[in-house]
């Protein structure tokens, strides 16, 4: 958080996990889901300083490796990283990191490019949980029904479903070594 004047001078990326949760059980259409998640996000932006593990004590949450805290899924909006950087003097380039691990069981990741129109859609996820297949299903899923959004605002979240729902994951014990595999998607 670089709004505190003692991490002003950090080199370095740091990012706070902000949990939101929103309800879809009365089946809004697109335009009230957007506005009701805008609404959501905005407020927990509001709080985006208080430190994760202290929202974890407050719902007396005990963090354990065996589990995400409060969810197994995750969203993410990401910026594309520009593929090289010039400073007087010094040129730096950024080098693609093989990640081995996940932080939950799965993670969609919608990534805005930089030089192109166009968004960038993984997936990251446990595979002791889920099956290749099932994933990218799931991807093709997300980005029928971003088309969906994006065509019809009044249109009812309950039928931008293209196929049935995703089947649920296989129950696997001790999985503290998480192993992630992306698919990856241009839309």
């Amino acid at each position: 958080d670089r709004e505190r004047s003692e991490l002003a001078a950090v080199v370095g990326l740091f990012v706070n996990l902000i949990a939101l949760r929103t309800r879809l059980d009365d089946d809004p259409t697109v335009a009230e889901l957007v506005r009701r998640v805008g609404g959501v996000v905005r407020e927990g932006l509001r709080h985006h300083t208080l430190p994760f593990e202290v929202v974890l004590g407050e719902l007396g949450i005990e963090r354990t490796l065996a589990r995400p805290p409060l969810s197994p899924f995750a969203f993410a909006m990401e910026r594309e990283v520009h593929r090289g950087i010039v400073l007087p003097g010094v040129a730096l380039t950024a080098l693609p990191l093989e990640v081995r691990t996940t932080r939950t069981d799965l993670a969609l990741v919608v990534e805005e490019r930089a030089t192109t129109e166009g968004w960038r859609v993984r997936i990251e996820y446990d595979r002791s949980l889920y099956e290749a297949s099932d994933v990218a299903a799931l991807l093709q899923d997300f980005v029928l029904c971003a088309g969906g959004f994006v065509r019809d605002r009044v249109r009812r979240i309950g039928t931008l479903r293209s196929r049935e729902p995703s089947p649920q994951p296989v129950v696997a014990g001790g999985t503290t070594g998480r192993i992630l595999h992306q698919f990856s998607l241009a839309v």
